[in-house]
């Protein structure tokens, strides 16, 4: 399914012309759900960056949607809450790895610069691609259709002041949200536990 086909879905499913203007609206509602609610392998990437001398704030991705990772030269780097991370600063003080990490205004802050010339890795789950050209597609609309059309549908029926409908909707879009989510937790952990052999 691409864009062209998700916008004339959801208006078939509204069939309610007072709404059509608007289904570009109800789609990009969807997405804000979708990305606040899931974490799944088809959203995760990797980012990296090459450290400043004395700097310790450096911008993140766009699509930045969570990390879960961060090292500096092959170092886990430790998140810490604002507070905390204000409290654990005079901790890190001359060493030449940063300890820990807070995020701070659109940017990754350091609790000690990195260095100039280090290695900075962000593993991090990016926010599902915004659908802009009739043909754009990606992995949600790919492999979970139903997940984008259900939570179209249901900001539809909102908008018309359907609250019966609408609830219907919310379900059935949280539903497949949990499903996929399973699915995910399933794929990451699924396989047999390796054994250690005595020889």
């Amino acid at each position: 399914m691409n864009y062209s086909e998700l916008k004339t879905a959801v208006a078939d499913w509204l069939d309610h012309h007072d709404s059509d203007s608007q289904v570009e609206l109800f789609i990009e509602l969807a997405r804000a759900k979708v990305n606040r609610k899931l974490s799944t392998m088809e959203m995760t990437c990797v980012a990296t960056a090459v450290g400043i001398q004395n700097q310790n704030d450096y911008e993140l991705p766009v699509d930045w949607n969570g990390a879960r990772e961060v090292s500096v030269d092959g170092t886990v780097v430790e998140l810490r809450g604002a507070s905390a991370f204000t409290t654990s600063l005079n901790r890190n003080i001359n060493v030449a790895t940063p300890m820990w990490y807070t995020v701070r205004a659109g940017k990754i802050r350091f609790s000690c610069a990195p260095g100039a010339d280090a290695t900075i890795e962000l593993a991090y789950y990016r926010k599902v691609p915004k659908l802009v050209e009739d043909t754009d597609t990606n992995w949600l609309l790919n492999e979970h259709p139903d997940c984008w059309l259900y939570a179209a549908v249901a900001e539809g029926y909102i908008y018309i002041m359907d609250e019966e409908r609408a609830s219907i909707f919310e379900n059935r879009s949280y539903g497949v949200l949990t499903d996929i989510e399973s699915s995910d937790a399933n794929r990451r952990w699924s396989g047999t536990p390796g054994r250690i052999i005595a020889s």
